[in-house]
């Protein structure tokens, strides 16, 4: 895991979202490079903050309970990114957008990068839930991106982008109801 890479490429998106949707597109040879390059380096320091998190918020949480928190935290972005990708291409001609699966995997996995940082910030410790108002970031790194990802016209960028919204967050929503109900 190259977290320089990672890194490098969060600031990029985070500060010139447009600059950086288009060197996405234009040199993103596949969607595998983006989850085992960048989504899953952001997935395990999340998986990290939250096991050293969990001993602040839980302070008298047995090991069982911690490796479960950490689990969640592994399994709630990964089937995230999947479930979404398979929504999304069944919704985006509706949208007048392409449904090319590789373009909707990066648009997911690059979008959410405010989600992730924010994600790996706040599960460290409580004073950091603050940090957490970043996560909405990624709606509007969503919405720059549409046009560039998935030509979606401007006219249907914006019910869109609300779509996808909506979307990823009834998943996520579905995904912790179902692995708390699993797992506790």
């Amino acid at each position: 895991m190259n977290f320089t890479y990672v890194f490098e490429k969060a600031k990029f998106l985070i500060l010139k979202p447009a600059e950086a949707w288009l060197v996405i597109k234009s040199k993103e040879p596949e969607n595998q490079r983006a989850i085992t390059d960048y989504a899953m380096p952001l997935i395990v320091l999340g998986v990290v903050s939250t096991l050293i998190g969990t001993q602040f918020y839980l302070k008298d949480a047995s090991l069982e309970v911690v490796g479960k928190y950490g689990l969640m935290a592994f399994l709630i972005p990964y089937f995230n990114i999947y479930a979404s990708v398979f929504f999304i291409e069944k919704i985006s001609a509706s949208f007048l957008s392409l449904g090319n699966k590789n373009a909707i995997t990066q648009l997911v996995i690059y979008s959410t990068t405010a989600s992730y940082v924010s994600s790996i910030i706040v599960n460290i410790h409580p004073l950091f839930y603050i940090f957490s108002i970043f996560s909405f970031y990624f709606i509007y790194l969503l919405w720059v991106g549409l046009p560039i990802m998935l030509n979606t016209p401007r006219e249907k960028r914006t019910s869109f982008a609300i779509m996808i919204v909506l979307v990823m967050q009834i998943i996520e929503f579905l995904t912790v109801f179902l692995l708390k109900k699993m797992l506790f």
